[in-house]
């Protein structure tokens, strides 16, 4: 190589390390923190302190007396609370702490959504938490939480329940999505008789207390259960249950709808609809049926079927008339009393059940002086 080529090289070598320098030096000025740049000691990353929220979540409690819901009803060792006291001025004094016990494996439940926990003649609390308790649990599912500790702070209004969809207020309410609980407390109408009705359709979820109403249309799920004496109306494709429950009450079906029913009820079921009756104890349920609908009894109480009903029958008495079908199985023929007229008809289905029991071979006796081998030993 020739000195001129090595000179330049050279050249373009010392040019390029200086370009690479200042362009070092430039990205420092521009990214490097301020303290970097003045030589200033840094101190390691410090934790904020945590700001508590505006509006941190309010948390209730359900009461029947002073008995706590949230604990079975066979258990007769239901926690006693200590409940809040309204001063002369009208404000409450809060009740006693109230400390977790054996009943509470998790910690006491409370919960952001008290309508689940309803039941006719109950009281919602405002419930203050100590979140200085250690334990306790949290139920994101259902809004709930268990903590070791905690008091009754003051009973909600009427118009507070109903921010929580706990409608108790006389009226007609339409709803759409959401749970919601629907009760007859101490309002009447003009007539001087309780009117709570809920008329609910898409998505929602409606439990029914008292004297409470309803009507179900399109997904709507209705329930209720032995604090309930109303009446539902559910269309669609609406789905009711109803658990224990009085002579009182009144269900119908009718469109799409089911249900699954058992207990003291009287049920009507017409259209397309559908009625399961489960088995249990004392289930007394009457049914009538009408249109296309289909009902599957296991219960003790009566059916009566018209038009184009079918009814499958384990156990009860069924009356039938128009072109109604009852079916029978044949093992369960004798716990079934079936009465027809018209052109009912009564079919037995299933199949017999053949006990077989295999013959005993029985092999001659064998001389005593034949050998083991002889007789298969």
């Amino acid at each position: 190589m020739s000195p001129d080529a090595q000179t330049i090289m050279n050249i373009v070598f010392i040019g390029g390390a200086i370009a690479l320098i200042v362009a070092a030096g430039v990205l420092w000025m521009k990214y490097c923190p301020a303290e970097h740049k003045r030589g200033d000691k840094v101190l390691p990353p410090q934790k904020l302190p945590v700001t508590p929220s505006v509006n941190p979540p309010k948390f209730y409690k359900v009461l029947v007396g002073d008995e706590d819901m949230g604990v079975a009803k066979e258990d007769k060792r239901k926690r006693k609370w200590s409940l809040p006291k309204q001063q002369g001025d009208g404000t409450w004094q809060p009740g006693e702490w109230t400390e977790a016990g054996e009943l509470d494996r998790e910690g006491i439940r409370i919960t952001e959504d008290p309508a689940f926990d309803w039941r006719h003649g109950a009281t919602c609390f405002e419930v203050e938490r100590d979140d200085q308790s250690e334990g306790g649990c949290w139920h994101p599912q259902r809004d709930t939480q268990h903590v070791r500790r905690c008091r009754l702070l003051r009973p909600l209004n009427p118009q507070e329940l109903k921010s929580l969809n706990i409608l108790v207020i006389n009226g007609t309410y339409r709803v759409l999505e959401g749970t919601y609980a629907a009760d007859v407390v101490e309002t009447h109408d003009q007539c001087g008789f309780p009117n709570v009705e809920v008329i609910a359709s898409g998505s929602a979820h409606v439990f029914f207390h008292g004297a409470s109403k309803g009507k179900l249309s399109g997904e709507a799920l209705g329930y209720a259960i032995e604090d309930w004496w109303g009446s539902v109306a559910a269309g669609e494709h609406a789905h009711f249950e109803g658990h224990h429950g009085t002579s009182w009450a009144r269900i119908s079906l009718d469109g799409h709808a089911d249900g699954w029913i058992y207990g003291d009820f009287k049920v009507s079921v017409s259209g397309n609809s559908h009625l399961s009756v489960p088995a249990w104890e004392n289930n007394r349920l009457r049914v009538r049926a009408s249109g296309n609908a289909y009902v599957n009894y296991e219960g003790e109480g009566k059916v009566l079927a018209s038009g184009n009903a079918v009814i499958t029958a384990h156990s009860g008495r069924v009356s039938a008339c128009g072109n109604a079908l009852v079916e029978v199985d044949f093992g369960e023929d004798q716990n079934v009393t079936v009465k027809l007229t018209g052109n009912a008809e009564k079919r037995n289905v299933g199949g017999f059940v053949v006990d077989f029991k295999p013959t005993p071979v029985v092999l001659p006796p064998l001389p005593d002086n034949a050998a083991p081998e002889a007789a298969g030993v």
